[in-house]
């Protein structure tokens, strides 16, 4: 489980650390020119790459805001 810290946990990191992706994929997903747009999100990127289901990313987008210092 991710801990509470003072920055926003990452997308990248909840779903690493549910055992969703790697950190190599993550990487990939990142890198300039893999189903990126200059403003693709990194949830859209992943799911076009086939690294995630729209549901993965979603939960994890609920966990990032449940962790979200307050």
């Amino acid at each position: 489980m991710i801990e509470k810290s003072t920055r926003p946990a990452r997308i990248g990191e909840i779903l690493v650390a549910k055992g969703i992706l790697t950190e190599d994929q993550i990487a990939e997903a990142l890198r300039p020119g893999k189903g990126r747009t200059y403003y693709s999100k990194i949830g859209e990127v992943l799911v076009h790459l086939g690294y995630a289901t729209p549901d993965q990313i979603q939960a994890a987008l609920n966990e990032q805001n449940r962790l979200r210092p307050r």
